[in-house]
């Protein structure tokens, strides 16, 4: 399974064209950031919040499953392992201000509002499939010896 990075999420999205994803890939590369800051740094995308709001939104209309997403180990960093098996929780998208974090139940929001706390930023959690949410926390947090994501790059680091 091919995994989607931001940068293409948001081509095939209609939310940025060709010729600003271009300019956001050249900016990340010469800067050494990801995606989604070359994108707000480039006024490509004005708003971070508009960016958590395009992915969770994804989710929630079943139009992009968790389990697809290249998720950036800064990202996977806000949830400790642990946390997101016991929970099934999975951050999806993290920026200075925003996590987007999938759960497959609403009791799982007091477990959360620890990371918000610890983490100072607005959370905001989508519901998704508990199955989908086991496929992302296998993918993403448990150690692959084969092909595995620590081959994976991501242009699209958010």
């Amino acid at each position: 399974m091919a995994r989607r990075h931001l940068d293409t999420l948001l081509l095939e999205g209609n939310v940025i064209d060709g010729r600003q994803l271009d300019a956001c890939r050249e900016y990340a590369r010469s800067h050494g950031v990801g995606f989604a800051e070359a994108a707000l740094a480039t006024k490509v995308v004005h708003d971070a919040a508009q960016l958590a709001d395009f992915i969770a939104t994804r989710i929630q209309g079943g139009q992009l499953k968790i389990s697809e997403l290249d998720i950036p180990d800064s990202t996977l960093a806000a949830v400790p392992p642990e946390i997101a098996a016991q929970h099934k929780v999975m951050p999806v998208y993290r920026d200075k201000r925003n996590l987007v974090v999938a759960i497959a139940d609403v009791r799982t929001l007091p477990v959360l509002e620890a990371v918000k706390f610890k983490l100072g930023c607005n959370l905001k959690p989508i519901v998704a499939p508990a199955d989908e949410i086991e496929k992302a926390v296998k993918a993403n947090y448990i150690p692959d010896t084969g092909s595995g994501r620590s081959s994976s790059t991501s242009v699209g680091e958010l």
